[in-house]
């Protein structure tokens, strides 16, 4: 395991990001929603959330509806990522997240700020 060989890391770097599907019914994942980087509005689409660490090893990944704003979602993927890190025996207080504007929220950035170091963009009505 590369933890066991001194590989922890010290920087994630989270992003989510989405893509459309031809699944139509019977699925939990697959929603429309007007917001598809591909234009594709009428078709579902699915989102993932990806943390990888400064050497590009992923440490998580994580599907969720594909029209929930990536704010909506950071909650769930934070808590996702930091049980997986306390399971690794990784102390998250050593280390900084880094993610994207799509993100900042007064509530997510209070409870990232709990757990670990944040390096963010921020909005332009946060600047």
């Amino acid at each position: 395991m590369l933890i066991e060989k001194g590989l922890t890391p010290h920087i994630l770097f989270l992003d989510e990001t989405n893509w459309f599907t031809y699944i139509e019914n019977g699925e939990d994942l697959p929603k429309k929603c007007n917001n598809n980087k591909q234009y594709h509005y009428y078709n579902n689409q699915l989102a993932i959330g990806l943390a990888v660490s400064e050497g590009a090893i992923p440490f998580m990944h994580e599907a969720y509806e594909g029209n929930k704003h990536d704010a909506k979602a950071f909650p769930r993927l934070l808590d996702v990522l930091t049980k997986r890190l306390t399971n690794l025996k990784i102390n998250t207080e050593n280390l900084t997240m880094v993610i994207d504007k799509g993100n900042n929220s007064q509530e997510n950035i209070e409870d990232l700020v709990s757990k670990m170091h944040i390096v963010a963009s921020a909005k332009h009505n946060q600047a």
